[in-house]
């Protein structure tokens, strides 16, 4: 199964110069704790998460609406292609830590976000068929790497 097959395609995006109040209201508004930040030909070039959010209003002390995205997202962007196996999205994740990947297509365009919610989802539909998976998906596969991302950065290093 390939990563377009399982994405999330309607994918809510910010740009560096919004305003974390706009950001945030959009992930309440959206259910989502993280969005891609996108240039302007619509290539992700960052990610912000609630939690960075969260971080920069406590540390700037300042309104969300006083700080921009390029002063709390993180830069350290991770993606993966919508053409690459689920089984390579998931070593990413695990490599590098992360709960979500941008997807992009062959331009280096965003077309949607694959999330460990969305393999977690995708794996308990099928557990109750599991004659009929062919997906390269495991329940262990998923297991491994939920706990790969989840340890702790000062064991890992």
């Amino acid at each position: 199964m390939l990563v377009r097959d399982l994405m999330t395609k309607d994918v809510r995006v910010a740009h560096a110069e919004d305003d974390l109040a706009t950001i945030a209201q959009g992930m309440w508004s959206g259910d989502c704790g993280c969005v891609p930040i996108v240039d302007e030909h619509h290539r992700p070039v960052a990610m912000i998460t609630d939690r960075d959010i969260c971080m920069a209003a406590l540390t700037t002390g300042r309104p969300l609406g006083d700080i921009h995205a390029n002063t709390a997202m993180s830069h350290a962007l991770y993606s993966v292609r919508d053409t690459e196996s689920l089984e390579k999205a998931e070593a990413t994740m695990r490599a590098q830590r992360v709960r979500r990947l941008p997807v992009v297509d062959a331009k280096g365009l965003l077309v949607g976000l694959l999330s460990m919610g969305d393999l977690l989802r995708h794996a308990e539909v099928h557990a109750r068929k599991p004659r009929e998976r062919d997906d390269g998906l495991s329940p262990n596969s998923i297991a491994w790497t939920l706990a790969g991302i989840s340890e702790p950065w000062a064991s890992a290093h």
